[in-house]
């Protein structure tokens, strides 16, 4: 299956950008713009897109929310991590936050259990929407679920950058023209010890750095990766969308994170997105907790 999916999609030369819209090939049997859900189908061309504003069609309001994250990210950059399988719960909290935070990040967790209803029940409440599913399989299958999700239209995907390159690059082919793709390189409840046991000799750093150069050749957005890392990511990829997970502001619990760092050291850094989970969810004030974080960038 791997090697009958270089028949779909054209893969750009090294460096290149790969192109998108209509020069872009999908597999058989998998239309435009497939339907899973009650949802209008994506417009070939949509008329415009907007920071922190909602899309009109045809007269009409669409469901998704697209951003131009510019040099270095949202004017709120902060996006709450869902991390519940609980619908009711989701929603719940996503009132609670959405006046202090830029976005809300969607994990498996919750997508296993809720899908695209869930997904789309989380849209109603007005931010944009980061699908961190972390796809990693072989080219034909991450390229076949990415065109899967594109009527959900999420802000953000993940995928993750060990898959290789000609995974990453059929992914983005098939991927919504209004979806930046970025590509998971070391996650941050990793250290040089389980890098070693998993076959990596390299530490953190140079790990996201080869992986980033990897990401970058094959056309994605960006990448995500620690704080630790972002400074010099940006250094070496001017113009890439960084996103940074496992951050705690100071003197919260660590929990299962290794390498953390403050939301206003990796904002300083150079992220464009900050993913904050359990300081927010987790707080006996998650408005509050998120109003702080801000607060601090």
């Amino acid at each position: 299956m791997a090697a009958g999916f270089d028949e779909i999609v054209e893969r750009p030369l090294a460096g290149q950008q790969i192109a998108r819209g209509h020069g872009c090939k999908l597999p058989a049997g998998l239309p435009a713009a497939v339907d899973m859900a009650p949802h209008r189908a994506i417009p070939d061309e949509p008329p415009h897109r907007d920071a922190g504003k909602r899309r009109q069609d045809n007269g009409g309001e669409h469901s998704a929310w697209y951003f131009d994250a510019g040099d270095n990210g949202m004017s709120n950059p902060v996006y709450v991590a869902i991390d519940t399988p609980l619908l009711d719960d989701a929603l719940d909290l996503v009132r609670k936050v959405k006046a202090h935070v830029g976005g809300v990040k969607l994990g498996l967790e919750f997508f296993c259990a809720n899908g695209h209803h869930g997904v789309h029940e989380v849209q109603k409440l007005g931010l944009p929407i980061f699908l961190d599913l972390k796809l990693h399989d072989i080219p034909n299958t991450v390229a076949k679920a990415m065109q899967a999700i594109n009527t959900l239209e999420p802000a953000i995907v993940t995928i993750h950058a060990s898959g290789g390159r000609a995974m990453m690059e059929d992914a983005k082919a098939a991927a919504g023209s209004h979806t930046k793709v970025v590509g998971v390189t070391v996650l941050t409840s990793l250290d040089d010890h389980d890098l070693s046991r998993v076959g990596v000799p390299d530490d953190p750093h140079s790990q996201v750095e080869r992986l980033a150069a990897l990401a970058q050749d094959a056309g994605l957005d960006g990448i995500v990766c620690s704080g630790q890392e972002v400074k010099s990511a940006r250094k070496a990829w001017k113009d890439g969308f960084f996103v940074v997970p496992g951050l705690r502001p100071a003197g919260a619990s660590t929990a299962d994170q290794k390498r953390i760092v403050t939301p206003r050291q990796a904002r300083d850094d150079g992220a464009s997105v900050l993913v904050v989970g359990r300081p927010i969810t987790k707080a006996e004030d998650p408005d509050a907790a998120a109003r702080a974080i801000v607060g601090t960038l």
